[in-house]
């Protein structure tokens, strides 16, 4: 079969135009990738001050962090766990979808204990002074030591 000039300059302008879409999507592809590693930067580094939070906040009621991810609804632990809420809210972009997941929660449960936390905080002196002096400690950097990452719950 010969082709004329006209039906080959026809094939090749159709080839380049499949080249230009190939190219476009590649192009795309790379730009997902991109967008892909940033949101797991950026989950990775939610986490880290989820972590943080959780550490200090651990440390400073004298519980675990089992303790504080536990089912158990104590106030000695109930309590610490809705001051983890309340600060996650406050300092850190992470959602309270990923916030729940981490706690084996939904995310009513974390705003539930982000509101009580700011109710307390206005009749009780005690607590706006402990979730103060949390906030802050949560707020100053910390050493690279910490290699533990956040169990989530499916």
């Amino acid at each position: 079969m010969i082709l004329s000039d006209e039906q080959i300059d026809e094939q090749i302008a159709l080839l380049e135009q499949r080249k230009q879409k190939l190219m476009k999507i590649k192009n795309l592809e790379v730009e997902v990738a991109e967008l892909e590693m940033r949101a797991m930067r950026s989950e990775t580094d939610l986490k880290g001050s989820l972590l943080r939070i959780e550490s200090a906040v651990a440390e400073h009621f004298n519980l675990s962090v089992p303790q504080l991810r536990s089912r158990a609804r104590r106030e000695y632990i109930a309590l610490p766990r809705q001051i983890i809420f309340y600060i996650a809210r406050h300092t850190t972009s992470a959602p309270s979808e990923l916030i729940a997941r981490i706690y084996g929660r939904d995310h009513g449960t974390v705003l539930y204990g982000d509101k009580a936390i700011s109710d307390k905080m206005t009749i009780d002196a005690a607590i706006l002074q402990t979730v103060k002096t949390l906030m802050e400690k949560c707020r100053q950097p910390q050493p690279e030591t910490q290699n533990e990452k956040p169990e989530i719950h499916a």
